[in-house]
């Protein structure tokens, strides 16, 4: 693991020289597990070691008030930390490729919107001049297949808001489709 350069720049944010010392032997103590953790979900080094570094710069930014807790009373905390950033991380890759899908993979998921004559090139355009927060619905529902509820956790809202922008979604694509077809 190449981050250990960075602990200088951790214990810079620290006050007393008794919390740096604390710091760093937590830092050496629980950094390659929490590397290890990391690497098993996110699968790469890189962000791996990305994790690691954000676990330890939050506790670095609030360490004065925890640092009266023994060295081993940190390792439940080192554990939840690291799988959660880990597991948001990944979310965030995933949801990020996700979201640079081509507009062309989705058109032929939603043919069924379409109306019986629409072209897909029709369809392409109409799902371009959606706005973001529908055209994120629509591609997670139609291409990713995500259920309401999984839609609702990836873009952190409520179900029953994702049932609602899908709802609109479909309207306002529909709208769209039978304008092209009023203009051709």
């Amino acid at each position: 693991m190449g981050s250990d350069d960075v602990l200088p720049i951790y214990l810079a944010e620290l006050d007393t020289q008794e919390d740096k010392d604390k710091f760093a032997e937590l830092y050496e103590k629980y950094s390659r597990k929490m590397y290890h953790i990391a690497l098993s979900i996110l699968k790469n080094p890189a962000d791996a070691e990305d994790a690691v570094d954000i676990v330890f710069s939050r506790l670095a930014n609030k360490f004065t008030g925890i640092s009266q807790k023994n060295v081993h009373d940190f390792e439940g905390y080192f554990v939840i930390s690291i799988r959660n950033t880990s597991f948001t991380l990944r979310d965030k890759r995933n949801m990020h490729n996700k979201n640079t899908v081509d507009i062309d993979d989705v058109t032929e998921e939603l043919a069924d919107l379409a109306l019986e004559d629409t072209s897909n090139e029709m369809l392409d355009s109409a799902l371009k001049q959606l706005p973001s927060i529908h055209k994120d619905v629509i591609t997670l529902y139609y291409y990713y297949e995500y259920s309401c509820a999984e839609i609702a956790k990836i873009l952190g809202i409520s179900e029953v808001t994702s049932r609602k922008r899908l709802s609109n979604a479909r309207k306002e694509l529909k709208k769209l489709m039978k304008g092209a077809n009023d203009h051709e």
